[in-house]
């Protein structure tokens, strides 16, 4: 990466990313398993909400090229 700072945000964000995604295996997996539901049942769920957000959400730069290729055919 070339650069300190680079390098520790990308450790920084891999190790956050697995750790979320330990957190939702293993708080779902201890709700089917007859677990209670508590507050780390409750932060799995926003956790999942926030992952399908951001797999679903729009591509800003697919709306900028349809919306210069309707104003070209407009013209």
């Amino acid at each position: 990466m070339n650069n300190t700072k680079w390098f520790w945000f990308a450790i920084g964000y891999q190790t956050v990313l697995a750790y979320l995604a330990a957190l939702v295996v293993f708080q779902i997996g201890t709700l089917f398993e007859g677990g209670g539901f508590g507050i780390g049942t409750v932060a799995a769920l926003i956790v999942i909400i926030f992952f399908i957000y951001l797999l679903f959400r729009p591509n800003k730069e697919e709306k900028k090229s349809t919306v210069k290729a309707n104003a070209g055919r407009a013209a």
